[in-house]
């Protein structure tokens, strides 16, 4: 069996001002970095780095922080997933299989739609680690400095959270209303 080789990826597009592109990169544990970017809907272009895994992730996080600050949105962000190793060596230029680095974005693309929905759900949920991270760092933080010093980090999280709250309570009403009009058609006989 294969060995496999924790990922993380990042996928950002940019629609505005005629713009339709795409840019995604992808870290590999053993420092790994997978960069891929063009317009939606052509092949684009690749450029692969072995790098140490710290300066693999700087490299990836200044790079996805460069492409949203110009307008690039977050269309999956921070997404776990596995590789198998000889995918990535073979990407490297390493071993008798070598690869196109386009394989990688390929198996990203296919973690995020295998089963359905799964890159969906695994975004919410890692936004929300996040979020309980943060707030677990601030709890730590109040314990030990005076509280006026981290009040304005406790707004802006108390904020977040109502962002997320007002989100969560709008999908929970699509999907109620989606469940309705599935079963209306169910019963109506237009989905058999």
């Amino acid at each position: 069996m294969a060995d496999k080789l924790n990922a993380r990826g990042w996928n950002l597009e940019h629609h505005d001002a005629g713009h339709f592109k795409f840019y995604t990169a992808i870290l590999v544990e053993d420092g790994t970095l997978v960069l891929h970017w063009g317009r939606i809907g052509t092949r684009g272009q690749h450029q692969i780095k072995k790098l140490t895994p710290g300066a693999a992730e700087r490299t990836a996080l200044q790079k996805i922080g460069e492409k949203n600050a110009k307008g690039y949105e977050f269309k999956f962000d921070d997404i776990a997933f596995t590789l198998e190793e000889r995918d990535v060596d073979g990407a490297n230029g390493i071993g008798r299989e070598r690869t196109d680095p386009g394989r990688l974005t390929m198996l990203f693309d296919r973690a995020l739609r295998d089963p359905k929905f799964t890159g969906d759900k695994d975004a919410v949920l890692v936004g929300y680690d996040a979020f309980l991270n943060k707030a677990q760092n601030l709890m730590d933080r109040a314990a030990t400095m005076p509280f006026e010093s981290v009040m304005n980090d406790f707004d802006e999280l108390k904020f977040a959270w109502k962002e997320i709250a007002d989100k969560h309570s709008l999908a929970e009403t699509t999907i109620g209303m989606t469940e309705g009009m599935l079963m209306q058609a169910m019963i109506s006989g237009k989905l058999g």
